[in-house]
Order: structure tokens, then C-alpha cells, then sequence
């Protein structure tokens, strides 16, 4: 656009000036006429100008808000990618815990201690230390082998509630 106001400005100036000489040259004695286009010719060129300064100036400001915003933009989806990746971290971690809780269920024993220590949590939780009993063992079953339940509550009248904890991986699934 400015080189578009340059070109017809010079066209002008140029077309002004051309006829201004061979007016001269034909009525020699209008010298103030001629000082007249000039003073017109000086005052067109200085608004142009003044112009041209005013929209580089608009430019130059429109640039640079224009490369702040685009600053803030990039500063906030950095920061967001940042903390998408520590979520996607934090994700990962949890798989990774998931996995080894599924690992560690797939083995029957394991599944069981994880069965008592649930059972003595809510033992512990519900009742008084003194109305329980962990790994109780009742006396000897039929087959002469020790019969020991993984937990007992104490009733009234001298009578047990024998408890034995399940961890149904079945359940679970």
C-alpha cells in the first residue's frame, strides 16, 4: 500500500512537474504561479508523510500486541502440556500400582494375608481389643490336625464366633 501511494505520488509530482516546464517555458512571466504549485507540491509531500510515519507507527504497534498475545498463548499451552504430562505420569504410576495389586492377587496365599489384614482392620475398628482374638485356635479337628481360624469374637456366656477370612479373587474380577 505505501509503495502504491509512493508510485502515484511520484506519477503526479513527475506530471506536475513536466507541465510545469513547458508552461514556463511558454509564459515565462508566471513565476508566482510556479511558486504556488511548489508551495502545494511541498505541503502534499509533507502529509504524505506525515501519513506514512502515522501508519507505520499503527504497524509497529499492531506487531508487537500482536507478538505479546501470541507470547501468552505460547506460555499457557506450555504450561498446560506440563501439566498434562504430570497427569499422564501420575497415570502411568497408577497402572504401574494396579498391576502389581493384580499380581499380587493372582497368588492364593498372598490373596488370603490380604483377606486377614482387611479382617483385622475392621476387628480393630468396630470392636474393643478384648471382644477379639487373631489366629484362634479351637483344639484339634477329626483328622488330628490344628484347627486355627483367622479370627474369633468374644459373645456373652463364654461363646465364640469363629471367623475365617475369604478374599474371593473371583469377586474381585
Amino acid at each position: 500500500m505505501e509503495q502504491a501511494i509512493f508510485a502515484i505520488s511520484g506519477v503526479l509530482i513527475g506530471a506536475l512537474f513536466v507541465w510545469l516546464l513547458s508552461q514556463k517555458r511558454s509564459k515565462a512571466p508566471e513565476d508566482k504561479s510556479f511558486l504556488m504549485l511548489q508551495d502545494q507540491i511541498n505541503n502534499l509531500t509533507s502529509k504524505i508523510d506525515d501519513r506514512l510515519d502515522k501508519t507505520q507507527a499503527q504497524m509497529r504497534d499492531s506487531v508487537s500486541r500482536q507478538f505479546t498475545e501470541s507470547s501468552k498463548i505460547i506460555k499457557d499451552v506450555t504450561e498446560r502440556l506440563t501439566k498434562l504430562d504430570e497427569t499422564n505420569k501420575q497415570v502411568i504410576n497408577v497402572t504401574d500400582q494396579l498391576q502389581s495389586l493384580q499380581d499380587i492377587l493372582k497368588n492364593p496365599k498372598q490373596r488370603g494375608v490380604l483377606g486377614e489384614y482387611y479382617l483385622e482392620t475392621v476387628l480393630k475398628n468396630v470392636l474393643p481389643p478384648e471382644r477379639f482374638a487373631l489366629q484362634h485356635n479351637l483344639g484339634k479337628g477329626e483328622d488330628g490336625k490344628s484347627l486355627v481360624v483367622d479370627a474369633v469374637i468374644y459373645l456373652d456366656k463364654n461363646k465364640i464366633l469363629p471367623i475365617d477370612s475369604k478374599f474371593s479373587l473371583e469377586n474381585y474380577n
